[in-house]
């Protein structure tokens, strides 16, 4: 019943007009008593990874998964201390944090690894906190504050196999506050940022780039303000564009967010009023969480969307406190952090936010849209109630990342090709003139 509930709502929000989109927060469950720091999909369930603790009706440690149902699931006995990321690798979940037991009674220094049954430690983990993962030419990269990892030194970062670990070419240093944030993978190359002075024995101001052999400065860096670091990566429309707590990013003027093309840095034109924690892309917009509640002067509390990278717009309310991840999951955008109400709505520390269809500006030039057939395996056609003229069709992924695109559309019917396109659901978005005129989703089949 409550999937169709869903289901009318979205028949109801095919066009929303005046620049607007249909947004909706909800909670997921009861919530967690404490904050709530990263999230990973493995085996099609949601996983998030905290501080909490058992409370209420929700029984969770450390770990909690949530698979659609009406309650939060504990994995075996969960962790004991705060879960600051997960990642899959190899056909298995890995936690990372600051965490010394897991399943109760077993020693696990900050890392674990759950294989669809009960948590057990990886060697003998970190000697200090695990912040970032991330999966970079066949290896798992794991990054912190720590400076041994498995018996090794590991200035900030170690790489693993899946057998052994092995150091990753001198690391990271700087002074004893040292850290990675968060990891990246961009033009084949590893990104990392954080708050470091050297990378590998290279001046290298609090973000890097790793080719598999070695670590190279991104420019002059990120700098600018008291004590300076980078927080987050996300690739968006081809660019990779990195948040933190800095005014300058090589030598523009960079308010807590900047990006980096491969070969120069460039300003977004945006003033944050605080830093920002973390990044993310949903339903072709960039996503923004952080300490702010203004950006350009507008009252925007701690969450905040951008088509284009520089334009932001409100997300319904925000949040009452900052967002530290977000993920999509089945097509919806999950946010965790420490809030405990999204719009008026408690949720928490974690909540559910829904896009359903969107089509900004000028209403004029709205038009009905039908795909058929839907689902298809290898090609459907648009049918539209209108000829269109020089009109373009861009293609997302449930990431919201921009798959494919389709120019110089003319006319009331356009064939759409499967072509390198994998099983799942996407989001289309029709243009026409610079403005979007219409929205579908559809889902390709094997």
């Amino acid at each position: 019943m409550k999937n169709a509930k869903i289901y009318l709502i979205l028949l109801l929000n095919i066009f929303i007009y005046n620049n607007v989109k249909s947004q909706v927060w909800s909670a997921v469950d009861a919530g967690f008593n404490y904050p709530a720091y990263g999230m990973a999909e493995f085996n099609g369930e949601l996983f998030v990874g905290g501080q909490f603790t058992p409370q209420g009706s929700t029984q969770t440690r450390g770990v909690a998964v949530w698979s659609g149902d009406t309650a939060w699931k504990q994995p075996s006995y969960g962790i004991y201390g705060t879960v600051n990321v997960l990642a899959e690798y190899n056909g298995q979940l890995f936690a990372g944090g600051s965490f010394f037991y897991c399943d109760f009674s077993q020693v696990c220094a900050s890392l674990a690894v759950w294989n669809g049954n009960y948590w057990s430690p990886i060697s003998n983990g970190t000697d200090g906190i695990v912040n970032a993962m991330q999966v970079y030419n066949g290896e798992l990269y794991i990054a912190g504050s720590f400076n041994n990892a498995a018996g090794l030194p590991a200035k900030k970062i170690v790489r693993y196999d899946g057998t052994n670990f092995s150091q990753v070419y001198g690391g990271m240093i700087a002074n004893q506050y040292a850290a990675i944030s968060d990891l990246e993978v961009y033009n084949n190359e590893l990104y990392a940022v954080g708050e470091f002075s050297l990378a590998g024995g290279v001046p290298a101001q609090n973000i890097a780039k790793f080719d598999g052999n070695t670590w190279s400065a991104v420019g002059a860096g990120l700098s600018g303000g008291t004590n300076p670091y980078g927080s987050s990566l996300a690739i968006f429309n081809g660019e990779l564009y990195v948040a933190g707590k800095f005014t300058t990013a090589g030598s523009v003027p960079a308010n807590y967010l900047a990006k980096w093309d491969g070969s120069n840095w460039s300003s977004t034109g945006t003033v944050f009023n605080q830093q920002i924690y973390c990044l993310g892309v949903y339903d072709g917009d960039l996503i923004a969480g952080g300490a702010f509640t203004y950006i350009n002067s507008a009252y925007k509390p701690h969450i905040a969307r951008s088509s284009n990278g520089t334009t932001w717009l409100d997300m319904f309310g925000g949040l009452d406190g900052p967002p530290f991840d977000f993920i999509t999951h089945n097509s919806e955008l999950y946010v965790c952090g420490s809030f405990t109400v999204a719009n008026g709505i408690p949720v928490n520390n974690i909540a559910r936010w829904v896009t359903h269809v969107s089509v900004k500006e000028n209403t004029a030039h709205v038009v009905s849209t039908e795909l058929f057939p839907n689902p298809f395996a290898e090609k459907t056609t648009l049918k539209l109630d209108r000829n269109l003229n020089n009109a373009t069709i861009e293609i997302y992924n449930a990431e919201g990342k921009k798959v494919n695109e389709i120019n110089n559309i003319s006319g009331n019917r356009v064939e759409i090709k499967r072509n390198e396109l994998s099983a799942g659901i996407y989001f289309l978005r029709l243009k026409e003139n610079g403005l979007a005129i219409g929205k579908s989703k559809f889902v390709v089949t094997d």
